[in-house]
C-alpha cells in the first residue's frame, strides 16, 4: 500500500511538471466528499507549484483539520507563510486553526494581519468577531457580525451577489448571531433559504451548508428537517464528523442516549479532536446522571449520599445550561440539593446554583420553527443510523 501511495505521488508529480496534473478544484472535491487522504495527496503535489502554493496549502490544512491533526495543519500554513507572507488567505487560515485551539490572542493577531492585507477578508472578519464574542466584548462582536449582513445586502443591491460557498457560509453564521442578538426572527428563514440555499446552488457538494442548516433547524425545534439536512450532508460526505454530531445531538434531545453515544464515537473515529464531538460525549455522560437520578426516584430508591447528590446536581446544571431545559428531569436534582442545602454547605456555594436557576428560567414551551425548506441535493437514501 505504501509503495502504491508513493507511486501515485510520483506519477502526479510528473504530470504536474508536464502541465497536466491535478487541479485545485479536483482536490477540493475529494475533500468535500470525505476522501481526505486522496485530497491530501493531491494538495501535496499542488503545493510544489509556486503559483498555487497558497491556495493549495489552505486546502491541505483543511484536510488535516478534518481528521483532527490541528498541529500539522498549523505547521503547513506556517511553512507556506515563510514563502508567501503577503497571503491574506494563509494568515486567515492560520487564525482559524489558532482559534480552534483556544489561542485567542494569537488568532486575533493572525486575523488582523489578514485584514491588513485585505480589509474585506471574510474569514479574517469572522475570526475577529468570534474572539470578541468569546471575550464578552459584545459591542465589538456586534460590529463584526453586522458587517457580514451589510456586505451581503449591499452587494446584492449592486447585482454583485456573493458566489463563494465558503463566504456565504460565514455570512449565514454571522447573520444568525446578529439575528439572535437583535431578535430578528425573520432573518433565520433568509439565512436558511437564501444564504445556505445559494451556497448549495453554487456548489452542490458543499455539505457544510447542509450541516449548518440542520443546526439552525435543530436550534429552532424543527428536529425532522434538521435530521433531513444532516442526512443530506452525509450523502455528500459520509465522513462529515460534524453532521454525525448533529444527529447525535438530535438523538440526545429525545433521550436516545445510546444512539447519541454511538454517533459521538463515530464522529471521534473520524476526527478525535473535534470539539463538538467531545462536547457531545460529555453531554452523554451528564445525561447519565439525570437519567439515573430519575430512574432511581421512580423506583423509590432515592439517592441519599450527599456527595452523589452534589455530582448529580452539577451534571444536571450542565445539562440544563446546554439545552435551556426547564423539564422536570433537569430540575429534580437541583431541587433535591436545594432541600438539603442546610445539611451540606458545598451544594450552595459558588455560582453554579444561581447560574442553573437563571438558565432554567428560559421558556422552552416553543413550537417547532418551520420553514419553506429550500430545494437541495436530492437523496433516496434512508436516514443514517448510529451504527452505519
Amino acid at each position: 500500500m505504501k509503495n502504491l501511495y508513493a507511486c501515485t505521488l510520483l506519477v502526479m508529480s510528473v504530470t504536474v511538471a508536464c502541465g497536466d496534473g491535478p487541479s485545485l478544484k479536483e482536490a477540493r472535491q475529494r475533500w468535500l466528499h470525505g476522501n481526505y487522504e486522496e485530497a491530501r495527496s493531491l494538495y501535496e503535489v499542488l503545493v510544489k507549484d509556486a503559483n498555487q502554493r497558497a491556495p493549495a496549502t489552505v486546502g491541505l490544512s483543511r484536510t488535516l483539520q478534518s481528521q483532527g491533526d490541528y498541529d500539522k495543519a498549523l505547521e503547513v500554513v506556517d511553512v507556506a507563510l515563510g514563502d508567501h507572507p503577503a497571503s491574506a488567505d494563509l494568515h486567515a487560515g492560520r487564525a482559524e486553526i489558532l482559534y480552534l485551539r483556544g489561542r485567542w490572542t494569537d488568532a486575533l493577531g493572525a486575523a488582523e494581519k489578514a485584514l491588513a492585507l485585505k480589509a474585506g477578508h471574510f474569514l479574517g472578519r469572522w475570526i475577529r468577531g468570534q474572539v470578541a464574542r468569546d471575550r464578552a466584548d459584545f459591542k465589538r462582536a456586534d460590529v463584526e457580525f453586522r458587517w457580514f449582513v451589510r456586505t451581503y445586502t449591499e452587494r446584492s443591491d449592486k447585482d454583485d451577489d456573493i458566489k463563494d460557498p465558503q463566504e456565504l457560509l460565514l455570512v449565514g453564521l454571522a447573520g444568525a448571531e446578529n439575528a439572535r442578538w437583535h431578535n430578528l426572527s425573520d432573518q433565520f428563514r433568509i439565512i436558511l433559504n437564501d444564504v445556505y440555499g445559494d451556497a448549495l446552488k453554487n456548489d452542490k457538494d458543499f455539505w457544510p451548508a447542509e450541516y449548518q442548516a440542520g443546526m439552525l433547524l435543530l436550534e429552532k425545534y424543527n428536529r425532522g428537517e434538521a435530521l433531513d439536512a444532516f442526512d443530506k450532508a452525509l450523502v455528500i460526505n459520509p465522513n462529515a464528523a460534524e453532521a454525525l454530531v448533529g444527529k447525535g445531538i438530535a438523538a440526545l434531545q429525545k433521550y436516545e442516549v445510546k444512539d447519541a453515544e454511538r454517533f459521538a464515537e463515530r464522529a471521534l473515529a473520524i476526527n478525535p479532536n473535534l470539539p463538538e464531538a467531545l462536547r457531545l460525549r460529555a453531554d452523554v455522560e451528564f445525561r447519565w446522571f439525570v437519567r439515573t437520578y430519575t430512574e432511581r426516584s421512580d423506583k423509590d430508591d432515592d439517592i441519599k449520599d450527599h456527595q452523589e447528590l452534589l455530582l448529580v446536581g452539577l451534571a444536571g446544571a450542565e445539562n440544563a445550561r446546554w439545552h435551556n431545559r426547564k423539564s422536570a428531569a433537569s430540575l429534580r436534582p437541583l431541587r433535591s440539593i436545594s432541600r438539603r442545602r442546610s445539611s451540606y454547605a458545598p451544594c450552595c456555594r459558588g455560582p453554579t446554583t444561581a447560574s442553573a436557576s437563571s438558565t432554567c428560567a428560559w421558556d422552552e414551551r416553543k413550537k417547532p420553527w418551520t420553514s419553506s425548506r429550500r430545494p437541495s441535493r436530492p437523496t433516496n437514501s434512508t436516514s443514517v443510523s448510529p451504527t452505519a
